[in-house]
């Protein structure tokens, strides 16, 4: 798995005939989420939301 990319290729299977992408790290990916979501405010509302 690349560490640098929170998704793996979940393969084909009996019960799944499709690849998907699934998320291999949910806990990383909510902080990334997060933090991303906080600079997003921070540049849309300036510096009065994160002092």
């Amino acid at each position: 798995m690349d560490y640098a990319f929170p998704f793996v290729w979940k393969p084909v299977t009996l019960d799944s005939r499709e690849q998907h992408l699934r998320i291999a790290h949910t806990i990383e990916m909510r902080n990334e989420f997060k933090n991303g979501r906080m600079k997003q405010l921070k540049d849309i509302f300036g510096n009065l939301i994160l002092k």
